[in-house]
């Protein structure tokens, strides 16, 4: 079985849960933090703290979690209908990272490989299972499902989805809200997968149907509203970055720290481009320059 993700982070999870079986033995070494230069004598020994993996079994193993991390919410569709080349998105993904520098580029590179071996194991899956794991508001998970229904529009392989709960408890026992499947437990995976939802064939061309239309509208950005996949202008979250603008100056990174917290499932790279767009247009000044090593470390103000 295929178990499709759209982000990072989720793989990660994903893979660990896949590795792991009932009872399984964890380890971890837990040490202080003590002051530079406090003495030896001073310091508490580290300590092995050893818990049992409490999930259910997903079966399989980690080299069944395929990343397609393509960030199909953003930017120009162009080539991602079923066979498309994919060299726009390519570009669309290196907008959204650049501001990091050629390392940030160098790992943009080693995901766009994953992700294009994904899209072959899609491919040629033939009769082999595939299940996706996504949050309905979460613009790219659904953008991932409706096009993982496209690329396999014309086959027989089997489709599922998991979709993420809006809640999760976390190991103290505590419920919290979730922003996304990267804030889930990894112990929680197997009893979400046992609520996968089966694609019948109708829903499968509705979703593929949906896809077509938001690549044939080719909007700058799509988003979930009211529960609705759309087209929507660029400047569609714009309103969140206002309302988290002081009127005294404030670096950037504190800005989208707080639009991010309104905005679940948007990544940090639009927002950033939308504050340049901003500066562009006069509606926020630079205050002072960044320190060269952070891009979100620009200081920025309303301009009254």
């Amino acid at each position: 079985m295929l178990e499709v993700v759209f982000e990072q982070g989720v793989a990660g999870g994903l893979k660990i849960a896949k590795s792991s079986r009932p009872g399984d033995k964890w380890f971890s070494v837990q040490a202080g933090i003590y002051p530079e230069g406090t003495l030896a004598e001073f310091r508490e020994p580290p300590r092995q703290k050893t818990r049992t993996w409490t999930g259910l079994d997903l079966g399989g193993g980690r080299e069944d979690v395929s990343p397609l991390l393509l960030a199909l919410s953003v930017g120009d569709l162009s080539g991602l209908l079923a066979g498309g080349t994919l060299v726009s998105r390519k570009t669309v993904l290196e907008h959204l990272e650049e501001a990091w520098g050629e390392d940030a580029l160098r790992c943009l590179d080693e995901s766009w490989d994953t992700s294009m071996e994904t899209l072959r194991r899609l491919r040629e899956a033939g009769s082999e299972p595939v299940r996706v794991w996504a949050a309905p508001w979460c613009p790219d998970d659904l953008c991932g499902v409706y096009f993982v229904c496209d690329l396999l529009r014309d086959m027989e392989t089997p489709i599922s989805v998991v979709w993420a709960p809006r809640e999760s408890v976390r190991r103290d026992g505590v419920m919290v809200e979730i922003r996304g499947l990267g804030e889930v437990n990894p112990e929680e995976l197997g009893a979400m997968a046992s609520g996968a939802v089966e694609l019948e064939p109708n829903r499968r061309r509705a979703y593929a149907g949906r896809w077509r239309e938001l690549a044939a509208e080719n909007a700058p950005l799509r988003a979930v509203v009211n529960g609705r996949l759309s087209s929507v202008p660029e400047d569609f979250y714009d309103f969140a970055l206002r309302a988290s603008l002081p009127e005294e100056p404030v670096k950037m990174g504190r800005v989208l720290a707080d639009a991010l917290t309104a905005l679940p499932g948007v990544g940090d790279g639009w927002l950033y481009r939308r504050l340049l767009a901003l500066l562009v247009t006069g509606e926020l000044r630079e205050v002072a320059p960044g320190d060269g090593e952070h891009p979100y470390s620009t200081v920025i103000q309303r301009v009254k």
